[in-house]
């Protein structure tokens, strides 16, 4: 064959080659010189998907915008799941970026098939974006519901459109490949010269073929390495997303509902055995009644900002016979692990109670079980949620009197009509009905001010209509009605379980969140003036005391004159022992020392400490008395050991959580550095300087080339990490929610 020929031959092949490529009929001189064909199916599939990804977007914004636009005047239904929808949102966003970044509209598009796995990662994350929303759906609400509903269907409506631009690239993967084209191009240039030049020919057919298979070799073991590299990394990515998932499920289910009690069910069940306390003199003939009302969400400092409350708390009625104490909820700072804590005196890192939802009845003591050992008549009204807490401890008829907030047609933007209720059911209680039997213990709560807070917020910077102050105004004559209708034998307790922030919302560290009142009240006591000074654990000044939510538990065990929670961490409340029987007096301070004493005992054997019970302390005897004072010693004695062993404990679980985090992150990247070394093109022993790379020019290019990729990879990472702390960090700065 004549050179000539050889040319025409090996011209004509590239032609074909690069024809094939770029999918029209155009021949190209050189593979640098491809651009960008807008009329290209490629482009257009591209052009569509960033389409839909941006439209999407921009519509779920405007959607969840729409939806807070509607909840500032309308109803509090819409507010619950705003956290649902900007998650949803936010998704969005997500994927959006990542379809973005990963399309590279200024890749040659003579590597088509790289659209494929590109839809199919679009389109697996648009599934889980799906799946993610339907949690919103799971809680009807008026207009979030349809907005929520609106959302989903747009996201099935664009995982069609992005399927079937897969299957469309899918097709346009499948055609003739470059190899086929060229050899076809090869047999028909030897088929139309096999009669001038045979002699040259298998020459040239023989040197043509064997340049063929070397290449194709070459692009076998390219196309392998590829693959496996692909594969290796997609394995990767989701085993670390399989754990990732995993370990924020099981997180997000301890913040939402439960985890598990620091103490095992045989445990609780030795702390709560009745027999332990027969060395207890009960006194429920010479007690007071208690009535513990809980108003949800009533901040501290609104007993003095509300002109209503404190005008109130000023009144003639309330200024001598009452004392308003600061007190400290317990965090998490939500509703029912706070409810737990007030009835048990244990805080949730105990009961295992984290969140609100679907918890289950609590196994610890608490003020209600420990009035039925002695059949005290007890009961509550208020959200059902109070009573599913302490359900077997309620008597089996007029125990239990609990309504749900939107009760009476208000909506759920308000519970003021639950609460109007519930607190006719307390004065009825409360009233000549149950003389024959009158409730020793009754818990009255109301909702309002709480869903006020959610609705709303608290300050009128967001709370146009000051609705928060109208519901701490109308619980104010919910508190008159009741104080005019008590006897001088019953003590009110007034608790609050949470503040609220001033945006509305808890759940949070900051300190309005766990400032909350704690109210006394006993009519004709002179309780203002004449309150308890003798030993205590607080003092006897009144304007510094701040108390724990954990103290009302034992402070209303012992004036109902029954033992305290066998889990209670807390102390009496001084300024109302005055209210208990001198001659039983030191018997609860016996009480709650021999309490203390098995509490921490069983502490440090549930925790398999080292530290043992103080030598100096006497064990619980049915005998052996001490003065109040001693016992005041035993118990701030054992409370500092159970502080300190706590605090040791989490020190030591937090070093260890680190270490081991390190230690797998480390074991990771070492994983990956080795799986990128070796199923990927990716060198990364070139990354660091060496004598072979100097050497080489070939080597110190290709290090240049992966040490730039390193350092972008790590900047952009860096970058990422820094952004996502700083808005967190912003927003916390000026939300403070």
């Amino acid at each position: 064959m004549s050179t000539s020929s050889l040319q025409n031959l090996r011209s004509d092949s590239t032609s074909t080659f690069e024809l094939h490529k770029n999918g029209r009929d155009r021949t190209n001189t050189s593979r640098a010189s491809t651009k960008i064909d807008v009329r290209s199916p490629d482009f257009v599939i591209r052009l569509l998907l960033i389409s839909i990804l941006f439209v999407d977007l921009i519509l779920t914004i405007a959607l969840v915008s729409l939806g807070d636009i509607v909840q500032q005047d309308t109803s509090f239904e819409q507010a619950e799941d705003v956290g649902s929808a900007w998650i949803q949102m936010l998704s969005n966003l997500g994927i959006t970026l990542l379809g973005v970044v990963s399309l590279g509209l200024f890749i040659p598009y003579s590597r088509r098939r790289q659209i494929v796995p590109i839809l199919q990662t679009v389109a697996v994350l648009r599934v889980i974006s799906i799946i993610l929303s339907f949690p919103s759906l799971s809680y009807p609400t008026s207009s979030r519901l349809s907005i929520a509903l609106t959302c989903v269907i747009l996201n099935f409506v664009e995982l069609i459109v992005i399927s079937v631009l897969l299957l469309r690239a899918s097709r346009l993967s499948r055609l003739a490949s470059p190899k086929k084209v060229a050899r076809h191009s090869v047999y028909t240039q030897i088929s139309q010269n096999s009669s001038d030049h045979a002699s040259d020919l298998s020459k040239v057919f023989v040197e043509e073929l064997d340049n063929w298979m070397l290449l194709r070799q070459t692009r076998k073991f390219l196309r392998k390495k590829y693959r496996s590299g692909r594969n290796a990394w997609a394995l990767l990515a989701f085993m670390i997303l399989g754990i990732g998932i995993a370990t924020f499920v099981a997180e997000f289910k301890k913040v939402v509902t439960t985890q598990s009690p620091l103490y095992v069910a045989g445990a609780l069940e030795s702390m709560n055995d009745p027999s332990l306390l027969n060395y207890f003199d009960y006194g429920n003939e010479t007690s007071p009644k208690v009535l513990l009302v809980v108003i949800d969400g009533l901040r501290y400092d609104f007993t003095s900002k509300s002109a209503e409350l404190n005008s109130f708390l000023s009144s003639e009625v309330m200024l001598n016979d009452s004392v308003v104490l600061h007190m400290r909820a317990q965090l998490p700072s939500m509703s029912v692990p706070n409810w737990i804590s007030i009835l048990t005196g244990a805080p949730p890192e105990s009961t295992g109670v984290l969140g609100n939802l679907l918890v289950p009845e609590t196994q610890f003591d608490s003020i209600f079980k420990q009035a039925g050992l002695v059949d005290l008549n007890r009961g509550l009204t208020g959200s059902p949620w109070f009573s599913a807490i302490i359900k077997s401890t309620l008597p089996f008829l007029g125990g239990d009197a609990t309504l749900p907030t939107s009760l009476g047609g208000a909506g759920d933007d308000s519970s003021n009509n639950a609460d109007n209720v519930r607190c006719n059911i307390t004065l009825d209680a409360l009233g000549p009905r149950f003389a024959y039997n009158p409730y020793k213990l009754f818990l009255a709560h109301f909702s309002d001010v709480d869903i006020q807070g959610h609705c709303c917020g608290v300050d009128t910077k967001w709370n146009k209509k000051d609705t928060y102050s109208g519901a701490v105004y109308n619980k104010t004559l919910i508190l008159e009605k009741i104080m005019s209708t008590v006897d001088s034998e019953t003590v009110v307790v007034i608790v609050s379980d949470h503040g609220h922030v001033n945006r509305g919302g808890h759940g949070g560290v900051d300190d309005i969140l766990r400032s909350v009142p704690v109210i006394f009240y006993k009519k004709d006591s002179n309780l203002a003036n004449n309150y308890y000074q003798g030993p205590g654990f607080y003092g006897t000044e009144i304007d510094d005391m701040v108390v724990q939510n954990l103290d009302v538990a034992p402070t209303v065990c012992a004036l109902l004159g029954i033992p305290v929670p066998r889990q209670s961490e807390g102390r009496f409340i001084d300024p109302v022992l005055r209210f208990i029987p001198s001659d039983l007096l030191n018997n609860h301070f016996k009480d709650l020392y021999y309490q203390k004493y098995r509490l921490v005992s069983n502490f440090l054997d549930t925790l398999k400490s080292s530290t043992k019970m103080p030598d100096n302390l006497p064990a619980p005897s049915l005998n052996e008395s001490y003065p109040i004072e001693d016992y005041i010693g035993f118990v701030n004695q054992l409370l500092d050991l159970h502080t300190s062993v706590r605090d040791k404990t989490i020190s030591s679980n937090t070093a260890r959580n680190i270490t081991t985090s390190i230690v797998l992150a480390i074991a990771l990247v070492v994983a990956s550095l080795f799986l990128m070394n070796g199923v990927t093109f990716c060198d990364v022993a070139s990354i660091l300087p060496h004598k072979e790379m100097l050497d080489c020019p070939s080597e110190s290019h290709l290090a240049f080339s992966n040490r730039k990729a390193f350092i972008i990879s790590f900047v952009s990472v860096a970058l990422y990490y820094l952004i996502c702390i700083g808005f967190y960090i912003l927003a916390f700065q000026a939300v403070g929610y």
